[in-house]
C-alpha cells in the first residue's frame, strides 16, 4: 500500500476492499488454470505491474522521490527557521525589557541627582 504507483489502481482497491471482486478474480483464475494456458493470470498482472512502474512521464519516480525529499527538507529547515524566530523574539523581548528598567533606573538616578544639586545649589546662595 505504500507503493508509489500501486496504491491508486482502482485494482488493488478493489482487491482490498471489495469480496465479491475478489472472488470472482479468483474463478477467473481457477479456470485460467483449469485450461492450462501458457499464462496465468498472475503473470500477466506482473506484466502489467511491470510496464506500468517503468517511466513512462517526463519525470520518473526517482525524481518525483527526490523532489518530495527536498519539500521535507525544506519543511524541516522552515520549521527550525520559525524556533530559531521564536527564540530570538523573546530574547528581544527580554532585551527591551532590560532596557527600559536601566533607561528608568537612569532616569531616576538623574532626577536625584538634579535634587541634589539644586538643594546644594540652594545652600551656596543662603
Amino acid at each position: 500500500m505504500q507503493h508509489q504507483f500501486l496504491k491508486n489502481t482502482p485494482e488493488l482497491n478493489m482487491f482490498l476492499s471489495d469480496d465479491k471482486g475478489f472472488h470472482e478474480f479468483k474463478k477467473k483464475e481457477q479456470n485460467l488454470q483449469q485450461n492450462k494456458k501458457d499464462s496465468s493470470l498472475l503473470a500477466n498482472v506482473s506484466k502489467i505491474i511491470n510496464n506500468a512502474t517503468k517511466t513512462t512521464t517526463p519525470y520518473s519516480l526517482r525524481e518525483v522521490n527526490d523532489s518530495e525529499n527536498e519539500l521535507y527538507n525544506s519543511e524541516v529547515t522552515f520549521v527550525n527557521l520559525k524556533r530559531r524566530l521564536q527564540l530570538f523574539s523573546l530574547s528581544l523581548l527580554d532585551y527591551l525589557q532590560l532596557k527600559r528598567k536601566q533607561t528608568a533606573t537612569l532616569i531616576s538616578f538623574t532626577h536625584e541627582l538634579e535634587c541634589i544639586c539644586k538643594s546644594s545649589l540652594f545652600e551656596l546662595l543662603n
